[in-house]
């Protein structure tokens, strides 16, 4: 019963700290920001010591990793290095699939023929049948809503020093889903804020232009009574 209900205290923690996520993207934050609080979150939510945001590049053919929340050596062997999308294929394979989550046993890939950035944290792994091992590895898919993949979360060194469960790792799936929806979100909403931007610069370089022709420009809407939108200033120097 005190599992159970320590559980359940586990679990409001966690979307509490979901929620706080989309708080922040509805306040407008954005980017990198946003980002390393989605590795923070992760990381404090779930207790790992390594969270690494890999996010998709424009041609979604390459991956970036963005944000290394974790010991200095992680950061140094892993921020800003790049990895294909086909290096990713067999580490999200179907056998590795727990609840949603990607579960690489140690022993059950072999790492000398993968040719993608990677980090193995120097640890010793408790005298537990479930205890975490230096080569396990552990990723979790975020995907945009029309399903192809944003960004993968891999997480490392378990403050617990044990691998998930699957009731963790598809609690874990799932908030990844919700987080993958916020920064889809907030990208979305960076790309407005920059067509916006780009409009009205636009707008602006028009006017100075036509405020320049020795003429009369107007915009109006089409009709004889069709309200005029804008009056080039030289209207009043001729008339």
């Amino acid at each position: 019963m005190q599992t159970d209900i320590e559980d359940a205290k586990r679990d409001v923690q966690r979307l509490e700290a979901l929620l706080e996520v989309s708080r922040l993207v509805a306040m407008g934050v954005r980017g990198q920001e946003l980002h390393e609080i989605v590795a923070a979150t992760v990381a404090e939510a779930f207790g790992f010591g390594t969270v690494v945001l890999n996010l998709a590049g424009v041609e979604q053919s390459d991956f970036e990793v963005v944000v290394v929340q974790g010991s200095e050596d992680a950061r140094t062997a892993l921020l800003g290095t790049i990895s294909s999308a086909e290096g990713w294929e067999p580490l999200l394979d179907p056998r590795f699939d727990v609840e949603g989550a990607y579960f690489v046993p140690a022993g059950a890939f072999d790492w000398t023929i993968h040719t993608e950035p990677s980090f193995v944290p120097e640890l010793r792994a408790l005298g537990h049948h479930d205890a975490w091992r230096p080569d396990d590895a552990l990723f979790v898919p975020l995907r945009h809503s029309d399903g192809h993949l944003l960004g993968v979360l891999s997480l490392d060194e378990p403050t617990s020093g044990l691998r998930p469960s699957a009731a963790d790792l598809a609690v874990l799936a799932g908030v990844a889903g919700h987080l993958a929806q916020a920064v889809e979100s907030a990208a979305a909403a960076h790309a407005t804020e920059r067509l916006l931007e780009e409009l009205g610069d636009a707008e602006k370089r028009y006017r100075s232009l036509v405020e320049r022709l020795p003429a009369i420009v107007y915009h109006a809407r089409l009709g004889i009574r069709a309200p005029w939108l804008y009056v080039a200033p030289q209207v009043q120097v001729i008339l």
